[in-house]
């Protein structure tokens, strides 16, 4: 991958970027989970809160500095990271009830949400994007979903997951000007009380 954001250089990444996500919810490939799956009114802010309870029940909350949704891929893969390190803790301290609990956790997580949509997402990415940086990224993202299911016993969904119809008022809008990105470091998505700590 980084021989390939070498390739394409800052310009066509950002390009490429605005081409495939837009600067809505709604891009080519939308990288948050509630734009996929059947028409529901009601569905995604039922998973908006299911999402919100997986993260609080961690100890986590969105850090504001973010400005991105719940569903936002970023924020399901930094919070199975958290479950990673809280996994690796619980084999660490030979603790079975953390261990349990923390993989319980990573089932349910995968299977309601980030392994439903994320194996969809990521091999729409790959479509869309072939021979890219984006694409390749797609790739890894759908080979990491399906096999975190894999390794849990959990189905991974399908690679071909519809987009919902957008709801009146949610058109997309346009800016005259390039995006530009003020900072090298995205922050971290989430604050924790405890930040940098994965025990108990």
């Amino acid at each position: 991958m980084l021989r390939l954001a070498r390739r394409d250089g800052l310009d066509d990444l950002e390009d490429s970027f605005r081409r495939l996500f837009g600067h809505t919810a709604r891009g080519t490939v939308p990288p948050y989970e509630t734009e996929y799956g059947e028409d529901s009114l009601f569905l995604p802010a039922q998973e908006m809160g299911d999402l919100a309870a997986f993260y609080r029940a961690f100890g986590l909350t969105l850090n504001a500095a973010a400005h991105e949704r719940l569903d936002h891929i970023s924020c399901q893969c930094e919070f199975l990271l958290v479950l990673g390190r809280k996994e690796a803790y619980a084999l660490e301290r030979d603790d079975p009830a953390m261990l349990d609990a923390t993989r319980r956790a990573a089932r349910l997580f995968l299977r309601d949400h980030f392994g439903r949509w994320a194996p969809a997402f990521g091999r729409k990415l790959a479509r869309e994007d072939r021979d890219g940086f984006y694409g390749a990224l797609g790739d890894l993202c759908h080979v990491f979903v399906t096999g975190e299911c894999t390794r849990l016993g959990v189905a991974s969904g399908p690679e071909f997951l519809r987009l919902r119809t957008p709801l009146a008022g949610d058109a997309p809008m346009a800016c005259e000007s390039p995006l530009t990105l003020p900072q090298t470091t995205p922050p971290h998505l989430f604050s924790s009380p405890r930040r940098g700590e994965v025990g108990p």
